[in-house]
């Protein structure tokens, strides 16, 4: 048996780039409208509001942080701005475009 270390080349992943408000305040959103993603990504209210601070304090969220960051993404999808995503034979960049920029110019309530 062999056994690789480093980069698996049939392996993918997804980064996201988002935009979050400065004074959104996660303790104060209701993410009951949000339960059949919160039920299918298998993380509670609880545990989707700590990752989600996490993100706010330092920045990022990654990798297996506790629970997967995926849940972030699908429910804040409006705040997510670009994304990144590889495959094992090639793989596509998001680059911000109108469309992007418009989104974040609601998102700062810039008109």
């Amino acid at each position: 048996m062999k056994i690789r270390n480093g980069f698996v080349s049939n392996s993918s992943s997804s980064s996201f780039i988002m935009l979050i408000p400065e004074n959104f305040n996660i303790d104060e959103y209701d993410l009951s409208q949000h339960q059949s993603k919160l039920d299918y990504n298998d993380i509670d209210e609880d545990t989707f509001k700590n990752l989600f601070k996490k993100l706010q304090k330092q920045g990022w969220v990654g990798g297996y942080d506790g629970h997967n960051y995926y849940p972030i993404t699908e429910v804040f999808d409006n705040f997510v701005i670009a994304s990144i995503e590889t495959g094992p034979d090639d793989g596509s960049i998001q680059l911000l475009g109108k469309k992007e920029v418009d989104k974040i110019k609601k998102l700062l309530n810039i008109v």
